[in-house]
């Protein structure tokens, strides 16, 4: 068996001391407020794509109705000039 000296005992305690404070554990309440904050984010996102997904489908309802009436209007004008 191998005996300890003062000096590497206290090496040794400071060492596994120093360990520990260094060590980044996470406790389970670190663990619950990230996910909460990932929760909310992830809410957020949601929300905003959401916003984009509506905002998308008025624009292309607009354009598509703009584009249905001008060539209307066009195929109208040129039936008209055949027509006369």
């Amino acid at each position: 068996m191998q005996v300890l000296t003062r000096y590497k005992a206290k090496s040794l305690a400071k060492a596994f001391k120093d360990a520990q404070y260094e060590a980044d554990v996470a406790t389970k309440s670190d663990v619950d407020r990230l996910n909460n904050l990932i929760k909310s984010n992830v809410e957020r996102l949601e929300y905003s794509i959401a916003q984009t997904a509506a905002q998308t489908r008025a624009d292309i309802i607009k354009w598509v109705s703009g584009i249905a009436l001008a060539q209307t209007v066009l195929l109208v004008g040129i039936l008209s000039k055949f027509i006369s």
